[in-house]
């Protein structure tokens, strides 16, 4: 796995070579500590779904109705939809949306 450092910390670090040029010497770059990062992981609300059947007695006919949303990452089912779900995932339909 890739490991991240904090820019300002390079930046910190930085210096700059006989020709003006800004370098960041590879052994200062080296003695960094890796930052504990995740990566992101994307998602987005699905319509929730419920089949019903046919009530004659109140005359109402089957078919679908939507009872919530639901994560396409996890599967848990919501009433509102937030940025993120419960799971992590950033509900944003992006690169790996809908993988679940």
């Amino acid at each position: 796995m890739a490991e991240y450092i904090d820019r300002q910390l390079c930046e910190t670090a930085a210096d700059y070579d006989e020709h003006y040029r800004l370098i960041v010497p590879l052994s200062k770059i080296r003695k960094f500590p890796s930052a504990d990062v995740e990566p992101v992981v994307h998602g987005e609300w699905l319509p929730d779904m419920e089949e019903f059947d046919d009530d004659p007695s109140v005359g109402l006919k089957g078919g679908l109705f939507q009872t919530g949303w639901k994560c396409s990452v996890c599967g848990r089912r919501e009433q509102l939809t937030e940025p993120y779900c419960n799971c992590g995932a950033k509900m944003d339909g992006g690169a790996d949306g809908g993988a679940g």
